[in-house]
């Protein structure tokens, strides 16, 4: 699979055919039919059904051997995964894909270092203020991997690219407004714990006292600490 995949098979696969880079990443319809996959509910936000969500993990665990090759930072296949598409690619492959392939798993968190550091190198280029990149599905993705990073710098710049988006899309926009609280509610997070305290149990990590009284509260803790824990 290695030698015989390309970036547009990722984007294809996670974004929809021949979306990524075109005016359909800006269609509300394109978004709101991979939620399931990307987020695990459906578009009106409930949850999708575990036998679905079980069958779009299975599907991105054909991308294993991808996942561990870039999450091993092995040498790229080819010159094309270490152009902003490739990066992009190797981003969502290291960062989202790698979660639902191996979900409740260790090996779900221990390709973070590849992701964000893609999506590091993707801002250092400038790669996110080419014209056909100005979707906020794009900046969604592209913030991911600062959002589940436990180092405070990757959250820095996601609060800048959110400045950013406020001037592209307005400060008004509802999924700008979204993105905001996603983001500085995981800064907030990182901030407060040093780290992420519901990775503990899958890291093998002693919780300290705050974390387990924090964890305590389930049915308060925020949706994206609960898709990364064992269902209660």
């Amino acid at each position: 699979m290695l030698s015989s995949s390309s970036p547009e098979d990722v984007l294809n696969f996670w974004f929809g055919e021949g979306v990524f880079g075109t005016d359909k990443m800006k269609d509300p319809s394109s978004t709101s039919a991979k939620m399931p996959l990307w987020f695990g509910m459906n578009s009106d936000y409930t949850p999708a059904s575990s036998s679905l969500r079980s069958s779009l993990d299975s599907s991105c665990k054909t991308f294993s051997p991808l996942i561990r090759h870039f999450g091993k930072s092995l040498p790229p296949p080819s010159p094309v995964w270490e152009t902003p598409l490739g990066l992009y690619a190797r981003m969502i492959l290291c960062d989202q894909m790698s979660r639902n392939a191996f979900r409740n798993t260790p090996e779900a968190f221990l390709y973070d270092v590849e992701g964000i550091t893609c999506a590091r190198a993707i801002v250092e280029v400038g790669a996110h203020l080419l014209p056909e990149n100005e979707s906020l599905s794009y900046f969604m993705f592209l913030m991911t991997p600062g959002q589940h990073s436990e180092d405070v710098k990757d959250h820095d710049m996601n609060l800048a690219l959110i400045q950013h988006c406020k001037k592209v899309f307005g400060e008004g926009n509802d999924m700008v407004k979204r993105l905001e609280g996603y983001v500085v509610e995981h800064e907030q997070l990182c901030r407060r714990f040093g780290r992420y305290p519901w990775r503990n149990e899958a890291l093998g990590r002693e919780n300290t006292k705050e974390e387990e009284e924090w964890l305590a509260d389930y049915d308060n803790l925020p949706s994206f600490a609960k898709s990364q824990m064992k269902e209660r």
